[in-house]
C-alpha cells in the first residue's frame, strides 16, 4: 500500500515512515499541506492512503481535506491530532471527513487499526 504522510514535523515524519515500512508500506513523507496536494496532483501512482496532521502552518489538516473534496481527490485519510477526538466531531458532507482520527503520539498497534478503519470506512 502507497501512504503519504502529511506532517510539519520532521521527527514525526521519520518516525511513521519507518513504523509504516515495517508495515511493508511503501512511504512518501512532506511537510505541509500545499506540498501535499502537489505531490497527489503530480504523482504517477495512486495513493491508497494519507496519513494527515491536524495543526500545521499554512494550510491546516481540515483545510487540506477541502482542498482535496475541492479537487476531487479521494483517498482515505487518517487525521492525527495531539488531541484525543473522534470522526463525528468533523461536520459536514463525507468528503470533509476524516476516514478514521487518531491521537499522538501512538503505538504502531493504534496506527495499524486507524488504517484498517480508514480502509474500511472507504
Amino acid at each position: 500500500m502507497k501512504v503519504l504522510i502529511v506532517d510539519d514535523d520532521e521527527m514525526v515524519r521519520t518516525v511513521c515512515s519507518g513504523m509504516l515500512t515495517l508495515l511493508r508500506h511503501e512511504v512518501v513523507a512532506v511537510n505541509g499541506g500545499e506540498v501535499a496536494i502537489r505531490t497527489l496532483q503530480s504523482s504517477e501512482t495512486a495513493f491508497d492512503l494519507i496519513l494527515l496532521d491536524e495543526l500545521m502552518p499554512g494550510m491546516s489538516g481540515p483545510q487540506t481535506m477541502q482542498k482535496l473534496a475541492y479537487l476531487g481527490i479521494k483517498v482515505p485519510i487518517v487525521l492525527c491530532s495531539g488531541r484525543e477526538m473522534t470522526v463525528e466531531e468533523f461536520n459536514g458532507s463525507d468528503e470533509l471527513r476524516p476516514s478514521a482520527v487518531l491521537g499522538k503520539p501512538f503505538t504502531m498497534q493504534r496506527l495499524q487499526s486507524a488504517i484498517a478503519a480508514a480502509l474500511a470506512n472507504r
